[in-house]
């Protein structure tokens, strides 16, 4: 119980430590936000994907 209340005291009470930018390779944050934005499409709209997997998945059942 005492390290997760020092763990809590360094995320929000300590100041952070500087900060420094990560470099990030354009073709690398280019497949994130493909990632991030299948993952919002999806989340908001999983019809049509579940319904495909309906139809391939049937002849199995």
């Amino acid at each position: 119980l005492f390290y997760y209340l020092i763990v809590a005291k360094r995320m929000y009470i300590e100041p952070p430590p500087t900060m420094t930018r990560i470099p990030l390779e354009p073709m690398l944050a280019l497949s994130v936000l493909l990632c991030a934005l299948g993952v919002v499409i999806l989340g908001l709209y999983p019809k049509p994907l579940v319904m495909a997997a309906l139809r391939v998945a049937a002849p199995l059942f």
